[in-house]
């Protein structure tokens, strides 16, 4: 749960988020192929550190709930071979 300031005004998002005009307004990323350039920008930014990322992964955005599930799911797989 997080606190939300007075006054603002939010949108339902159709997945029943809610999101505030200024976010809604601004260049939110809403979905995966929005999150694509910001993560070549991200890749650009490290190897101009020389900690160039070699490796290709796969970027999905998801809900907190899945994330959350994931997480869970994970823990009880590591404590089963642990």
């Amino acid at each position: 749960e997080r606190l939300e300031p007075w006054g603002t005004k939010y949108v339902m998002l159709t997945d029943g988020r809610w999101l505030c005009l200024e976010c809604l307004e601004s260049d939110s990323i809403m979905n995966t192929y929005e999150c694509v350039p910001l993560h070549y920008e991200i890749r650009e930014f490290f190897q101009g550190l020389n900690m160039k990322v070699e490796k290709e992964f796969p970027l999905l955005l998801v809900e907190k709930e899945a994330l959350a599930k994931a997480e869970k799911e994970e823990k009880i797989v590591i404590s089963i071979l642990t």
